[in-house]
């Protein structure tokens, strides 16, 4: 990954440094990102401990616990939800019409 001040860039970046493997895949320049490609495909030992590392966390990093992540989803719902009844119009009402979209 080419490290850019975009948002996709800024995003993936983050994903390898939580996971621990952003010195390995997070490259300033087009330059060290070529080198690090190159690399996966001709040092196998190199890449395939890259590869074991990133698999070793899918049981501990919370970046893969896809249980958590729903459970705080729902929780942040409930919340807004429970101050919309409050009288708290924290989110807008949306419509959205389905059908004679004439604009003329």
């Amino acid at each position: 990954l080419i490290a850019t001040d975009k948002l996709a860039s800024r995003v993936g970046a983050s994903l390898l440094a939580a996971v621990g493997i952003a010195n390995d895949l997070v490259f300033p320049n087009m330059d060290g990102y070529e080198k690090a490609m190159v690399r996966c495909v001709t040092d196998r030992k190199w890449f395939d401990d890259l590869r074991r590392r990133l698999n070793s966390l899918n049981d501990s990093s919370p970046l893969f616990d896809t249980r958590l992540w729903v459970e705080n989803l729902e929780a942040a719902f409930g919340e807004l939800a429970s101050l919309k009844t409050t009288g708290l119009d924290v989110l807008p009402d949306i419509m959205v019409t389905i059908g004679d979209n004439d604009r003329s």
